[in-house]
């Protein structure tokens, strides 16, 4: 079990740097007598911690990831999980079952079917399960903006996907006879060459992949996480320096609140 998880990706911690604050949520009132009395509703454990200093890129990843940029449709409806709904013209719609594990999904038997997913000109990443099989059988897409694409967790650059196609930010998924689609993932940046084998191979146990995590909120897990899992959202602050070989490197600093 890795140290500690967000939303199934592990973070890197400086552990001298790793600070937890209970935070008791009620109020604090004086009584006729005087006496102070507490009304403790839940308390809550936030983490504060370091990130070593690492690449501008990955640190940029690190970054909008533990802000919960990323957005999840899970195809119980048509809209993801910060309310983003279909562009105009939309065609597919949701079937209650044949989706992952019998779940929902998103049909899309003629037409297309598009999300926005990235600002115009920004970077990229969309992860999806996707079949065209009339007893649906999935497979795992991952796709970045860089041209990097895995399949079932495998390094496939050269898979296709013309089934799918991104312009000025808009994801467009193609229609066909049986064409279904499910947990859709949307990351506004590419990604570590470590992570998409991560959004597949942990399907199912609190992870983008699995849409029990939904952005902005992070499913916490691992050695540091005193419960089973910790729902919680994240800040994030940088600082950039410049290493001895002349390369800029950043350090982040990220408080991760309970909700």
């Amino acid at each position: 079990m890795p140290f500690l998880a967000a939303s199934g990706i592990e973070i890197p911690v400086s552990v001298d740097t790793l600070t937890e604050e209970v935070r008791e949520v009620g109020a604090t009132v004086q009584a006729f007598s005087g006496a102070l009395v507490r009304s403790r509703i839940a308390t809550k454990r936030d983490l504060e911690f370091e990130i070593p200093l690492t690449n501008n890129t990955l640190a940029g990843q690190y970054e909008r990831w533990l802000r919960g940029e990323g957005e999840m449709w899970t195809f119980v409806n048509l809209y993801g999980s910060k309310g983003t709904g279909p562009e105009s013209g939309y065609s597919g719609t949701i079937q209650a079952a044949s989706g992952i594990g019998g779940s929902a999904n998103l049909t899309v038997a003629s037409g297309t079917h598009a999300y926005r997913i990235a600002p115009a000109g920004s970077s990229w990443t969309f992860a999806v399960w996707y079949s065209t099989a009339a007893s649906p059988s999935y497979t795992h897409y991952v796709v970045s903006s860089n041209g990097n694409k895995w399949v079932d967790g495998v390094s496939n650059n050269g898979a296709s996907t013309t089934w799918a196609s991104v312009s000025n930010g808009i994801l467009t998924l193609s229609g066909g006879t049986d064409w279904r689609y499910d947990n859709l993932f949307a990351f506004p940046a590419t990604v570590d060459s470590t992570w998409p084998p991560i959004f597949y191979g942990t399907a199912g146990n609190g992870d983008v992949a699995s849409g029990t995590a939904l952005m902005p909120y992070l499913n916490l897990t691992g050695d540091v996480i005193l419960e089973t899992t910790r729902s919680a959202m994240g800040d994030v602050m940088g600082t950039s320096v410049r290493a001895a070989d002349g390369t800029t490197r950043r350090k982040l600093t990220v408080r991760l609140s309970q909700r």
